[in-house]
């Protein structure tokens, strides 16, 4: 092999290395699905956004965000509309 040749297979394999550290996307989504979490005081809208997350339904920092933003804004909503009733009864 000449110096001005690249060896592709070599090089990929010392890039794919670099990540060798991480999980396999699968085997942690069935660690994260398989759990069971005591939800306590959590809103269900906000428990369904991270099963949806954890099961790869939602992938993408930007759609992850969206989502949390919106399950937040649903759990707001209903907290404004809890102590309206609350305050008028």
């Amino acid at each position: 092999m000449n110096s001005g040749t690249f060896n592709i297979t070599s090089h990929l394999f010392s890039f794919l290395q670099l990540f060798s550290h991480l999980v396999e996307p699968t085997r942690g989504l069935e660690t994260a699905t398989s759990l069971s979490y005591d939800l306590g005081d959590i809103h269900v809208k906000v428990v369904a956004v991270g099963h949806k997350m954890a099961k790869g339904l939602i992938i993408g920092g930007n759609a992850r965000c969206v989502a949390m933003l919106e399950a937040l804004k649903d759990v707001i909503r209903y907290e404004r509309e809890m102590n309206f009733v609350c305050s008028s009864a």
